[in-house]
Protein backbone atom coordinates (compact mmCIF):
# COMPACT_ATOMS: atom_id res chain seq x y z
CA UNK A 1 0.00 0.00 0.00
CA UNK A 2 1.43 3.35 -0.91
CA UNK A 3 1.19 6.18 2.12
CA UNK A 4 1.30 9.91 1.36
CA UNK A 5 1.30 12.24 4.04
CA UNK A 6 -0.66 16.10 3.72
CA UNK A 7 -0.53 18.67 5.94
CA UNK A 8 -3.32 20.36 4.38
CA UNK A 9 -2.75 23.79 6.49
CA UNK A 10 0.23 23.81 4.94
CA UNK A 11 0.82 21.60 1.95
CA UNK A 12 -1.45 21.13 -1.23
CA UNK A 13 -3.90 18.34 -0.80
CA UNK A 14 -3.63 15.81 -4.45
CA UNK A 15 -5.74 17.02 -7.20
CA UNK A 16 -8.67 14.58 -7.52
CA UNK A 17 -8.03 12.73 -3.98
CA UNK A 18 -11.28 13.40 -2.01
CA UNK A 19 -11.18 15.18 1.35
CA UNK A 20 -14.61 14.65 2.08
CA UNK A 21 -18.08 15.46 0.73
CA UNK A 22 -20.02 18.25 2.17
CA UNK A 23 -22.15 19.18 -0.71
CA UNK A 24 -25.45 16.76 -1.28
CA UNK A 25 -26.14 14.66 -4.26
CA UNK A 26 -28.13 16.46 -7.19
CA UNK A 27 -30.83 14.05 -7.36
CA UNK A 28 -31.08 12.49 -3.99
CA UNK A 29 -30.15 14.91 -1.85
CA UNK A 30 -27.90 12.60 -0.12
CA UNK A 31 -24.06 13.82 1.33
CA UNK A 32 -22.54 10.91 -0.37
CA UNK A 33 -20.45 8.56 1.97
CA UNK A 34 -17.73 8.29 -0.65
CA UNK A 35 -16.48 9.93 -3.93
CA UNK A 36 -15.40 8.20 -6.97
CA UNK A 37 -13.89 9.05 -10.33
CA UNK A 38 -15.22 7.39 -13.64
CA UNK A 39 -14.06 7.35 -16.90
CA UNK A 40 -15.17 11.48 -18.74
CA UNK A 41 -16.85 10.04 -21.51
CA UNK A 42 -19.50 8.18 -18.75
CA UNK A 43 -19.61 11.52 -17.07
CA UNK A 44 -20.45 13.81 -19.95
CA UNK A 45 -22.76 11.30 -21.18
CA UNK A 46 -25.47 11.20 -18.38
CA UNK A 47 -24.25 14.35 -16.28
CA UNK A 48 -25.90 17.51 -17.59
CA UNK A 49 -25.25 21.21 -16.46
CA UNK A 50 -26.06 22.33 -13.80
CA UNK A 51 -25.70 19.17 -12.24
CA UNK A 52 -22.13 18.88 -13.94
CA UNK A 53 -20.79 20.97 -11.22
CA UNK A 54 -22.07 19.56 -8.52
CA UNK A 55 -22.30 16.06 -6.96
CA UNK A 56 -23.79 12.66 -8.60
CA UNK A 57 -23.49 10.32 -5.70
CA UNK A 58 -22.61 6.60 -7.26
CA UNK A 59 -25.81 4.88 -6.78
CA UNK A 60 -27.51 7.25 -8.15
CA UNK A 61 -25.12 8.05 -11.33
CA UNK A 62 -25.48 3.67 -11.90
CA UNK A 63 -29.34 4.23 -12.00
CA UNK A 64 -29.11 7.01 -14.81
CA UNK A 65 -25.96 5.17 -16.63
CA UNK A 66 -26.83 1.34 -15.24
CA UNK A 67 -24.07 -1.21 -15.67
CA UNK A 68 -21.85 0.63 -17.99
CA UNK A 69 -21.25 3.19 -15.03
CA UNK A 70 -19.52 0.29 -12.93
CA UNK A 71 -17.20 -0.66 -15.93
CA UNK A 72 -15.97 3.04 -16.15
CA UNK A 73 -14.98 3.30 -13.07
CA UNK A 74 -11.60 4.39 -11.50
CA UNK A 75 -11.49 4.95 -7.99
CA UNK A 76 -13.94 4.86 -5.23
CA UNK A 77 -12.70 7.24 -2.12
CA UNK A 78 -13.56 6.92 1.23
CA UNK A 79 -12.53 9.60 3.43
CA UNK A 80 -12.89 9.19 7.25
CA UNK A 81 -10.97 11.15 10.26
CA UNK A 82 -8.31 13.25 7.67
CA UNK A 83 -7.26 10.20 5.55
CA UNK A 84 -8.46 9.56 2.57
CA UNK A 85 -8.83 5.19 1.60
CA UNK A 86 -8.74 4.85 -2.53
CA UNK A 87 -9.72 1.86 -4.15
CA UNK A 88 -8.90 0.68 -7.48
CA UNK A 89 -11.00 -1.90 -9.47
CA UNK A 90 -9.36 -5.19 -10.07
CA UNK A 91 -12.18 -7.18 -10.80
CA UNK A 92 -15.89 -7.28 -11.56
CA UNK A 93 -17.91 -10.19 -11.11
CA UNK A 94 -21.45 -10.01 -12.82
CA UNK A 95 -23.97 -12.47 -10.78
CA UNK A 96 -26.26 -12.57 -13.97
CA UNK A 97 -28.45 -9.25 -12.48
CA UNK A 98 -27.12 -7.22 -15.73
CA UNK A 99 -25.69 -7.18 -18.99
CA UNK A 100 -21.93 -5.47 -19.89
Amino acid sequence: MHYLEVNKSTDRWPMSVSDGLTIPCFDCGIIPPIDYVVEDSIWEDLVKPPEKYGVICLPCLLKRGGPKVLLAIQEIQYTVSGATLILSPSLLVNYGGFKV
